[in-house]
């Protein structure tokens, strides 16, 4: 009895692997077909690439000097562009593209200061 219990068992278990590596065997043909359709354009990447790495340049065009960059953050210090006054502290802002624009208020010559930081990204 013990022998006919572990014989059933035995059939079970080989079917049922039979029933998975079938059902891979469709899949990977699915898979191969697919592969071969794959149309690469300069920004994207297949499998086998690596992926390509998007890279940011921060300008300050007026009103800021930038203190650090750190991928899309950059941080900046306030700057009147009157009088050359450099307010203490800093500014972090996340950009991705485009141009960040805000002002100030000097503390020394009360001038109204407009902030431009512009910022660009290219993949590598």
């Amino acid at each position: 009895m013990k022998k006919f219990i572990y014989f059933i068992l035995v059939l079970f278990a080989l079917v049922s692997f039979t029933g998975c590596s079938g059902a891979n065997a469709d899949k990977n043909l699915n898979e191969s077909e697919t592969d071969s359709t794959i149309v690469v354009s300069p920004e994207t990447t297949t499998k086998n690439q690596e992926p390509k790495k998007k890279v940011y340049f921060h300008a300050a065009l007026q009103g800021a000097v930038i203190v650090a960059t750190d991928g899309n953050k950059v941080s900046y210090q306030q700057k009147c562009e009157s009088c050359g006054n450099l307010k203490p502290g800093k500014t972090t802002v996340y950009r991705n593209n485009g141009t960040y624009n805000s002002s100030f208020l000097c503390n020394k010559c009360k001038n109204q200061q407009t902030i431009q930081i512009k910022t660009t990204s290219i993949f590598q």
